[in-house]
């Protein structure tokens, strides 16, 4: 993810996409939400966890290098699908539809999961 800082805030690329945010909270997600971070948090969490990825994108290369994420540690239940040819806002071909399937069916799912408190 590219950032310009600024004085009191920063313009985050998210795969073209620009967003302001505040450049201390800009630096407090940049320092605090790494791999390590993310999966100690994620032990914590006695719901199951469903990352769903783009299979395009800054994101997606990262993921390539380290695979872990929110869904790799924790419940049992927990995964992670990625949607083929697909952009980080889900605007090519059918992705949009694909994701929010998998979306709903998780929801469904989630009915019949055993769910813990930590």
């Amino acid at each position: 993810m590219e950032h310009q800082d600024y004085d009191d805030f920063c313009i985050l690329n998210f795969a073209g996409n620009e967003v302001i945010a505040g450049l201390e909270m800009a630096k407090e997600g940049k320092s605090r939400y790494k791999t390590d971070e993310c999966l100690a948090l994620s032990k914590n969490i006695g719901c199951p966890i469903k990352v769903i990825s783009a299979s395009e994108g800054e994101e997606f290369e990262v993921y390539k290098i380290d695979n872990k994420s929110w869904h790799s540690s924790g419940h049992k239940e927990n995964c992670r699908v990625v949607i083929p040819d697909s952009d980080h806002n889900f605007t090519k071909g059918n992705s949009l539809e694909l994701m929010l399937q998998e979306t709903y069916d998780w929801f469904e799912n989630l009915k019949h999961m055993k769910i813990t408190n930590g």
